[in-house]
């Protein structure tokens, strides 16, 4: 996973960051289907020391000093080391996951970054941002579905995300909506049903047919 962040700061620098997303996230999936087909731990050690024996076993020496005090330090007092057996498939859905998270809330923020920025001051200019959004929208959404379907190979897990990413867009454009018909300039603008029916026309990307997370598949 480190090398494969290394690579993905790579592509980022090269590319952009959903393009370094998609990459991540292909090849922890990679991973994930490697692993499942093994009959194994998916664990690794990771060492700590125990000092909890040593205070008694000092305190015993200094009250008597004996010989056998002294024994009792060399075999039990002295720190132990302790391994503890760590789930490296849940890091690894961990890592999934929040790679997952970052892809939709930077493809989101790409999509619609500026329209939430507008103040909405009157009709016309809550109109102009709708517009400037579906047309964003008509031309960056179809091109990221290709982009998935690149990286990813096939269509379910690319749906699945999109769908996400779809979902958010429309709560965004929910809650400016709401924030429109506060200021009263939302008289001339869809409400939120007819432009969830617009994105489902215009964008001609599939529907996912689960919206569920990958890492749970």
């Amino acid at each position: 996973m480190a090398s494969l962040d290394h690579a993905a700061s790579l592509i980022e620098r090269g590319a952009s960051k959903v393009d370094s997303l998609l990459f991540l996230i292909k090849y922890l999936l990679v991973i994930k289907d490697q692993i499942a087909a093994f009959d194994i731990e998916y664990v690794h050690p990771e060492i700590e020391i125990d000092f909890s024996g040593v205070p008694g076993a000092l305190w015993g020496v200094r009250e008597s000093g004996t010989l056998h005090d002294l024994y009792e330090l060399a075999s039990k007092g002295m720190p132990r080391v302790v391994e503890n057996m760590l789930d490296a498939k849940v890091e690894l859905d961990s890592k999934l996951r929040s790679s997952i998270n970052l892809l939709t809330r930077t493809c989101v923020g790409n999509f619609i970054g500026s329209f939430q920025k507008c103040t909405f001051e009157s009709t016309q200019a809550y109109v102009d941002a709708i517009s400037a959004l579906q047309e964003g929208l008509k031309k960056e959404f179809p091109t990221l579905h290709s982009n998935m379907l690149a990286y990813l190979g096939e269509g379910r897990i690319a749906n699945i995300l999109l769908g996400a990413i779809e979902d958010q867009v429309i709560e965004a454009y929910e809650g400016a909506y709401h924030r429109a018909e506060e200021k009263d300039v939302a008289r001339l603008a869809m409400e939120t049903d007819a432009f969830v029916g617009w994105m489902n026309m215009a964008l001609s990307v599939p529907a996912a047919e689960e919206k569920r997370n990958p890492v749970q598949s």
